[in-house]
């Protein structure tokens, strides 16, 4: 049997794991610097710092997590076709995401909410 050349796979690994390294890197040594002042703060919200990007890149990476890996595909193999109403989740989900998300950061950083928890405590009455 002929053995395939695995190089550029190692190639592309290399490079993913240098990229992460280097978010990891820019990312501690950010937080040691502003650890300095509301370390609870820094620690949830990344002091308040995340852009679009941040925020996209996070989002999707909730919604594609291992439900979508693992489960989905399960699902979609035991129903067949009955398996298209993931991609209608999927779409109304990140419909409500794109209404529900602006203004509810408005709302986080007018009242300061650390977590979600914080919207609920707001709502309700709770808490000081």
């Amino acid at each position: 049997m002929e053995r395939s050349d695995r190089s550029g796979f190692f190639f592309a690994l290399g490079v993913y794991l240098c990229g992460i390294l280097a978010i990891a890197v820019y990312g501690f040594t950010k937080k040691q610097h502003a650890a300095k002042e509301k370390q609870l703060e820094v620690h949830y919200t990344a002091g308040r710092s995340f852009g679009v990007l941040g925020i996209t890149l996070t989002m999707f990476s909730t919604i594609f997590s291992g439900l979508t890996v693992v489960g989905i595909p399960n699902s979609v193999a035991a129903q067949g076709f009955f398996g298209v109403r993931w991609i209608t989740f999927g779409v109304f989900f990140n419909g409500m995401q794109a209404m529900l998300f602006p203004r509810l950061r408005q709302i986080s950083i007018v009242r300061e909410y650390l977590g979600p928890t914080d919207v609920i405590s707001d709502r309700c009455g709770y808490g000081t």
